[in-house]
C-alpha cells in the first residue's frame, strides 16, 4: 500500500467513524482513485452514498464491495435496503434470501423466536427515528425488521404507512398487498390500501378496499368514514 492511499484510507475511515460524510467522502474516493481496493472502502462509499439519497451509485459500491468479498454480509444488508429504496423488490428478497441461507449453513439456522424479537427491536427503533422525524432512518429500521419476518404482517402495514407519509405510494401500495397476501382479511391494511389507491387516484379500486373492510368488519369506522368522504365529494 502506498502512502497516499495508506494516508487516505486513515482518514476518511476516522471522518467516516464520526460520521463526517462529507469529509470522508473525498478521501475515501481518492484512495480507490490511486488504487485501493479493498471491500471495506466500498462499503463505506456505499454508506456514504446512500445516506445522501445517492441510491443508483449506493448500489454500485456495494456490489462492488461483494464484488471483492462476497462474504461481506453488512455490505449485501445495504445492498438488500438500497434495492428496495431503488424499487428492485424482487432482487431484494431474492439477495436476502440468499444472505439467510448462508447464514443459517454458517451458524446451523437462527431461531425463529430470536429473528422475532429482532424484528421487533428494529420497528421500535422506527418509531424512535419517527418520532425525532428522521423519516429515512424510520424506514431503513423497519425494513430491517420485514427482512427479518418477512411474514409479519403488521411490520409491512407498519412501513406501508411510513412510506405514505414519504408520498411514495407504489412502495405503500406493495408493502400492503403483501400484508394481505399473508392475512386477507387484515382489515386495517385494506383500509390502507384504499387510501394509497385514493392518493394515486385509482378511485374505483379505493372504493372497492374500504367496501370489503367493511364487509369484514362493520365497526371499521375509518372505511366508512373514507367512503362517506367520497359521497360528498360526488354531491
Amino acid at each position: 500500500m502506498n502512502e497516499e492511499i495508506r494516508q487516505n484510507l486513515a482518514i476518511g475511515r476516522e471522518y467516516f467513524e464520526k460520521r463526517e460524510f462529507e469529509k470522508a467522502e473525498p478521501r475515501l474516493q481518492r484512495a480507490v482513485d490511486v488504487g485501493a481496493k479493498y471491500a471495506d472502502v466500498y462499503q463505506m462509499l456505499g454508506v456514504i452514498k446512500h445516506d445522501r439519497g445517492r441510491f443508483e451509485e449506493a448500489m454500485e459500491a456495494f456490489q462492488r464491495a461483494l464484488d471483492l468479498n462476497p462474504n461481506y454480509t453488512e455490505a449485501a444488508l445495504n445492498l438488500v435496503v438500497t434495492y428496495n429504496d431503488l424499487g428492485r423488490y424482487e432482487e431484494a428478497r431474492e439477495l436476502y434470501q440468499d444472505i439467510l441461507k448462508r447464514r443459517e449453513e454458517e451458524e446451523g439456522g437462527l431461531d425463529g423466536h430470536i429473528k422475532g424479537r429482532l424484528a421487533n427491536l428494529h420497528a421500535s427503533l422506527s418509531d424512535a427515528y419517527k418520532e425525532a422525524g428522521l423519516l429515512a432512518e424510520a424506514m431503513h429500521e423497519l425494513r430491517k425488521g420485514v427482512l427479518l419476518c418477512p411474514s409479519f404482517a403488521d411490520l409491512r402495514m407498519r412501513l406501508a404507512r411510513l412510506y405514505l407519509d414519504a408520498r411514495d405510494y407504489r412502495g405503500a401500495r406493495l408493502e400492503l398487498e403483501e400484508a394481505l397476501r399473508i392475512r386477507p382479511n387484515y382489515v386495517a391494511a385494506r383500509t390502507l390500501l384504499g387510501l394509497v389507491h385514493f392518493e394515486e387516484g385509482h378511485l374505483p379500486d379505493a372504493i372497492a378496499e374500504w367496501e370489503r373492510a367493511i364487509e369484514l368488519d362493520p365497526e371499521e369506522k375509518m372505511a366508512r368514514v373514507y367512503l362517506r368522504m367520497m359521497e360528498f365529494s360526488a354531491e
